[in-house]
């Protein structure tokens, strides 16, 4: 037991160094090219937290992202969609109190040392702009986010979408809604709104602009959080 113990503290010790080893390779310029590959093993080490906000339009991959991301790290997943509405018989057609919606959303978030939350917070409040240590933004086509709206829809939802009356018509009010984030003049959410969001926020921005594979998604987000 106490060679367990001695074999214990010794490796903590030998952590502890690497970890001042990593700080040390992120502050000298051009030490990376002495230590490739242990730089990024050292890197790693040195990362603190990681509170990452995933965004962009809607289908543009963030809950699919968000969620890889999560099953890749072991860190919660947290959306916006399930604060923002309350549970309805039909779903999303009732939105949730929007102090109460916050509260409910920070008291979970305050529960994890590290989380990663998807979704769209810009009007939820100016406090929500210094919480996160990277904030991921996504944007592909709009013929693209659009068909995957579709598909989902149809996923979730069946021939209801095109054969019960009030299901077609939420679906055309959504797609119709979605259609118009590439429309700087739409009053809802839209590019420039997000865009000029992300000049405000303090933290790291990370921008994937095109129809990038999720595997490309979670490489290029490993890469930011080491730079």
């Amino acid at each position: 037991m106490e060679k367990t113990t001695e074999t214990l503290q010794k490796f903590e010790l030998y952590l502890s160094d690497l970890k001042n080893f990593a700080c040390m390779v992120r502050k000298i310029k051009g030490v990376r090219r002495l230590y490739t590959p242990f730089h990024i093993f050292a890197k790693n080490l040195a990362i603190k937290t990681m509170k990452i906000h995933i965004m962009g339009a809607s289908c543009a991959g963030s809950t699919t992202l968000g969620m890889a991301l999560a099953k890749q790290s072991g860190i919660p997943y947290f959306d916006t969609d399930d604060y923002f509405w309350e549970p309805a018989e039909t779903p999303y057609t009732v939105k949730r109190n929007a102090e109460l919606r916050n509260q409910m959303l920070l008291d979970d978030l305050a529960r994890q040392n590290d989380w990663i939350l998807g979704g769209s917070l810009i009007s939820w409040g100016k406090h929500w702009a210094a919480m996160f240590d990277l904030v991921v933004f996504l944007y592909i086509p709009k013929e693209i986010r659009l068909q995957r709206l579709v598909e989902r829809e149809e996923e979730r939802y069946g021939d209801m979408i095109y054969t019960d009356a009030e299901r077609r018509q939420l679906f055309q009010e959504f797609l119709d809604w979605a259609s118009k984030y590439d429309d700087v003049d739409f009053t809802g959410r839209n590019i420039r709104i997000h865009e000029n969001w992300l000049t405000q926020i303090t933290c790291k921005v990370l921008e994937i602009r095109g129809d990038t594979t999720v595997d490309e998604r979670l490489r290029l987000i490993r890469e930011a959080q080491l730079q």
